[in-house]
């Protein structure tokens, strides 16, 4: 059996090969490159086949329901209503998706709360600084005067 050929099995198992490289306990990078060989090695046929939930002679014949994808066929094999199930997981995702909108407003308005209180410090360090600026740019002034004055009196 080639890698390609595995690859449609898990596949039409309802599994992805993250999934089955994990329940094989090894990496999906290192489980990629085992399925890029021609002839794929009969231990590794087993164990995958063992991870999907078949045996390995019903590898090379037509898919078998299994757990996993008995929600989308009947044994018959014919398609069966996944709406009930569907629907059960949809109104999931949209919790979810609320929760992570809500989620997502505190931290923009953390974040905005934030910037608020940096742009108040920033806008007081200019005045601050705009005030230390005007009292030295009146020292030179008056020490410039000083100067002009002491000239004057040189002369």
């Amino acid at each position: 059996m080639t890698g390609e050929e595995l690859k449609r099995i898990i596949e039409e198992s309802d599994y992805t090969q993250a999934e089955v490289a994990k329940r094989l306990g090894m990496s999906r990078q290192v489980f990629y490159q085992k399925l890029k060989v021609q002839n794929i090695k009969t231990d590794l046929l087993t164990q995958v086949a063992e991870a999907i939930g078949r045996d390995v002679s019903s590898m090379f014949g037509p898919p078998r329901v299994t757990q996993r994808n008995e929600s989308r066929h009947n044994i018959v094999g014919h398609k069966v209503d996944v709406n009930t199930t569907s629907k059960g997981r949809e109104k999931e995702l949209i919790a979810e998706i609320a929760q992570l909108k809500t989620t997502h407003a505190e931290q923009i308005a953390f974040y905005q709360s934030q910037l608020s209180q940096t742009q108040e410090q920033i806008a007081q360090l200019r005045k601050t600084h705009a005030e230390q600026i005007a009292f030295y740019q009146s020292l030179i002034s008056q020490a410039q005067e000083q100067i002009a004055h002491l000239l004057e009196i040189i002369k």
